[in-house]
């Protein structure tokens, strides 16, 4: 996904929306308040992001297991179901 841009209101150059300083003229896009809570956004959708992944792993690592434990009690069963569907 590519950042959406706008232009800077002094220098009119292309900026990522939602910057804090232009790189084209320097000047400062944002107040000091307004820049800490874009920090605090980041630093929470960073930590919720963290917890996302733990979370996809940890169901990612269960549905194999839960496949293996079918497979290991109805394997021989499942191998015949699907040689019968292709015989046919």
């Amino acid at each position: 996904m590519s950042p959406a841009f706008e232009a800077c209101p002094y220098c009119g150059r292309k900026i990522i929306k939602g910057a804090m300083k232009c790189m084209g003229c320097g000047k400062i896009l944002k107040t000091a308040a307004e820049q800490q809570r874009s920090i605090e956004r980041y630093k929470d959708s960073q930590k919720s992001s963290f917890f996302a992944k733990i979370l996809k792993y940890i169901f990612f690592l269960l549905f194999f297991l839960v496949l293996g434990v079918v497979y290991k009690f109805y394997g021989v069963e499942i191998i015949h179901f699907v040689s019968d569907l292709i015989k046919k």
